[in-house]
């Protein structure tokens, strides 16, 4: 709701509003369980993690790399033909 209120809103006491909206849950703060537990090993969820970030962080490595490549090889062609 205060997105859509920060996007749509005309008048400032609207866009007020979804601040006000947008800060409430970390003013406020969220429950918290008694204890933390689950199915999964604390051992087994932090390797999950640990292999997500560094796919992750490949995935982004590869994605920059690629989109420099691109960048750089369709540059060179605007100017090889804009100078013929």
């Amino acid at each position: 709701m205060a997105l859509w209120l920060l996007a749509f809103a005309r008048n400032w006491a609207l866009r007020g509003l979804a601040v006000v909206l947008l800060a409430a849950p970390h003013l406020i703060g969220a429950p918290e369980p008694d204890s933390f537990s689950g199915t999964v090993p604390p051992e087994i969820a932090a390797l999950f993690a640990a292999r997500a970030a560094g796919v992750g962080l490949a995935a982004w490595v590869l994605l920059g790399a690629f989109a420099g490549y691109f960048w750089r090889r369709e540059e060179a062609h605007d100017t090889a033909r804009v100078g013929a």
